[in-house]
């Protein structure tokens, strides 16, 4: 049985300026760091494959969020170079969302 949305994920250029970001936006508080930038960078085929990452691309750091009772905000800073601009109303996939209070 489906109960809802349990998180949405987007890929940030900068972990710490999206977390200010929401924080102050909508009171978001973190919940963790699956992976932290001290870290070795999540990387290689299985994480390719898992979380459908071109090949040779990197995650440095990934944070998961809480914004009030709402589903988790999971953000992603890779340590590789993005491959394209941001999503625009007219390209396919998820171009935004939207938060209600």
């Amino acid at each position: 049985m489906m109960r809802g949305i349990d998180h949405v994920g987007m890929t940030v250029p900068d972990m710490e300026e999206a977390t200010t970001f929401f924080k102050q936006a909508f009171d978001a508080e973190v919940c963790y760091d699956v992976q932290r930038p001290e870290q070795e960078p999540m990387q290689g085929e299985e994480v390719e494959q898992q979380l459908g990452l071109p090949s040779g691309k990197t995650i440095i750091h990934m944070r998961l969020l809480q914004i009030a009772k709402g589903p988790t905000l999971e953000l992603f800073q890779l340590g590789t170079p993005t491959d394209q601009e941001p999503a625009r109303i007219s390209d396919l996939g998820l171009h935004h969302f939207n938060l209600c209070r």
